[in-house]
């Protein structure tokens, strides 16, 4: 008896399409961790410069964007299309200094992540920022768990808890942050033959469906920063 004639075609291809995918779940080998971690690079100091733009329910934004980043020490600024300041914060994870673009008053908050309401309350971790430029994997604890599904690997981590998707590179990660937000970030491709390693561009997004993308321009190496650079102070002060 010929099964398909008692089957509807629409299910038909659906079925096909499940034993495709289920069949080439396990080809594509899921990435090596423990050497992508052993082998990472070292975080070196660079200064990143590009375009932003801010798309999403009730937001439009458009201008440019300084990034720089020593270790996990970091600055952003974020410039409006007539080069005036629309967010400037700085600090590391967990120490966050935000300068009032309007006022000057400086405000300090233990947050991991960059809430800007002024860019359609996108909010960016910091633990994520040196990524969003040059690709490379963020730091986590551990990875608990990985599958293969088609051409893309995914990974599980912990500490924080994220999603990696990989197909021979670094493609997305998904971060659950610990003031409760869902963030995807969506690395371009890499620039080829750029001095520093840095990608075409990134793109920030929360479930609201606020996104933040940027097209990178220009990346630099940097020996070392003036004291007061990333508390933006002329001299370091304890915090």
């Amino acid at each position: 008896m010929n099964i398909l004639t008692h089957v509807q075609p629409g299910k038909v291809l659906l079925s096909a399409i499940f034993i495709f995918a289920t069949s080439c779940a396990g080809v594509v080998r899921g990435p090596d961790i423990e050497s992508l971690i052993r082998d990472r690079e070292p975080d070196g100091a660079f200064m990143a410069s590009g375009a932003v733009t801010v798309s999403g329910p009730g937001s439009g934004f458009s201008g440019s964007i300084l990034l720089s980043m020593d270790g996990d020490k970091f600055r952003l600024e974020v410039l409006d299309a007539v080069n005036r300041a629309a967010l400037a914060v700085a600090g590391e994870p967990g120490r966050i200094i935000r300068v009032d673009p309007a006022t000057g008053e400086r405000r300090m908050d233990n947050s991991t992540s960059i809430r800007a309401p002024e860019l359609g309350g996108v909010a960016a971790p910091c633990g994520l920022l040196r990524t969003a430029v040059t690709g490379s994997l963020p730091h986590f604890g551990k990875a608990v768990s990985t599958r293969a599904i088609l051409n893309k690997s995914y990974v599980k981590a912990e500490g924080p808890s994220m999603e990696l998707v990989f197909s021979g590179r670094l493609l997305e990660v998904r971060l659950r942050t610990e003031e409760g937000d869902t963030v995807t970030l969506r690395l371009g491709p890499a620039v080829s033959q750029a001095p520093v390693g840095r990608l075409e561009w990134s793109e920030i997004s929360l479930g609201s469906g606020s996104a933040l993308k940027v097209r990178w321009k220009k990346v630099e190496a940097v020996k070392s920063f003036p004291p007061g650079f990333f508390t933006f102070e002329d001299a370091v002060e304890d915090y």
